[in-house]
């Protein structure tokens, strides 16, 4: 798991924390987060 980045959101135009897993060997998932990653969106 990589932390401490940020990722942009085109559609509203903010930027969230996030972190990016490998969730397979060809798959990666992007969780974006304000604040706490409870709180937030995951996209594979």
């Amino acid at each position: 798991m990589c932390e401490g980045g940020q990722v942009y959101d085109p559609r509203n135009g903010k930027t969230y924390s996030g972190t990016i897993t490998m969730a397979g060997k060809d798959r990666l998932e992007l969780r974006g987060y304000i604040m706490v990653s409870l709180i937030g969106r995951t996209s594979t």
